[in-house]
């Protein structure tokens, strides 16, 4: 047996051969494969040879399965069982082997994102965010049990003393949860969150944890996510500062609702050098970037020194009225 050790789930492959001792030939001679478990025995196949010439031999190859199995499993190949066919001998008509099944002890991996994006714990997300629990794992027994993966989710600012729990197929007046098992690839399951309206501004605490099919539990995740019915900006800056050639304008949108942003640079004097805008079809709520070549308007690269640069966001608010922010930062040419 190939291999003769190994987890549950994963198969192995059984080769054996069948002799004909004698000059005599035979005809139509079975042969069975039995799997002797748990005090209980099933053959697993029969083969057929038409013609078994006298001094000759047939190999076999079977696969076998270790789905339901653990510890030690014997399987035996026997020829000519019950003595079908006349034989005078039948003493060396069968052979045994075992294979040793262990249970799968390889750790889940869990893994969060929202609305498509993984995020750093304390940062701002859409109150229609989907939540997506992904559970990743190399056992060969795929998840399909619905209570594999959960969620909890709390308000703590401003606080609620009702967590709201998510595992399988859940719906409330504001939530649902989906659950769904994939049944090729590295991702064995995911647990969807979606909300039916607009989640309520204010932080929460989300805690996620989930098991894979062999009772493996994956490291429980927690971090926390902040919901704003305004728009604004947070933690602007760039990098690297200082820079030799480029540099990044980094921000946080606090709000998925549209804005338009844009990075004014000026020199340390207050003259308007250059102008960058945020493209519309790449900004999400959280974090967002824009990028300077070093160059101003009319393409000539900037001289060493300290710039100063402000960044402008104008839109609405999540009810529709109009909001606006502005920062102002340095950044530093250096070659």
């Amino acid at each position: 047996i190939t291999p003769n050790r190994l987890a549950e789930g994963y198969g192995a492959v059984i080769k054996y051969q069948c002799a004909n001792r004698v000059c005599e030939s035979g005809t139509n001679v079975p042969v069975v494969l039995v799997r002797s478990f748990n005090g209980k025995s099933d053959t697993l196949t029969t083969h057929t040879i038409p013609i078994f010439a006298g001094h000759s031999s047939v190999s076999f190859s079977d696969s076998i399965s270790t789905f339901g199995l653990l510890g030690n499993v014997l399987y035996t190949v026997t020829v000519n069982p019950n003595q079908a066919l006349n034989e005078q001998l039948a003493f060396n008509n069968s052979a045994s082997a075992n294979l040793s099944v262990l249970r799968d002890s390889l750790k889940p991996r869990l893994d969060l994102i929202f609305d498509g994006h993984h995020i750093n714990s304390g940062d701002f997300v859409s109150s229609k965010v989907q939540i997506n629990a992904r559970l990743f794992d190399q056992n060969a027994i795929r998840v399909t049990d619905t209570a594999s993966i959960g969620m909890m989710l709390v308000r703590l600012d401003p606080p609620s003393t009702i967590p709201i729990f998510f595992k399988g197929s859940f719906v409330n007046d504001s939530l649902t949860s989906t659950f769904s098992s994939l049944p090729t690839g590295a991702i064995q399951a995911n647990l969807l969150v979606d909300p039916t309206k607009p989640i309520i501004a204010g932080t929460y605490s989300l805690t996620a944890f989930a098991s894979d099919a062999s009772g493996n539990r994956a490291d429980t995740i927690e971090t926390e996510f902040v919901i704003s019915g305004k728009q604004g900006v947070d933690r602007v800056m760039n990098y690297p500062n200082p820079f030799k050639d480029k540099t990044s304008f980094t921000f946080i949108l606090q709000s998925a609702e549209q804005a338009s942003v844009k990075v004014v640079v000026y020199t340390i004097a207050g003259r308007k050098i250059r102008t960058l805008y945020l493209d519309p079809a790449h900004q999400r709520v959280g974090l967002n970037a824009v990028e300077w070549d070093g160059r101003d308007e009319n393409g000539n690269e900037i001289a060493n020194g300290t710039y100063l640069y402000k960044l402008v966001m104008s839109g609405k608010n999540d009810d529709g009225s109009d909001a606006s922010d502005a920062v102002l930062e340095r950044a530093v040419k250096s070659r």
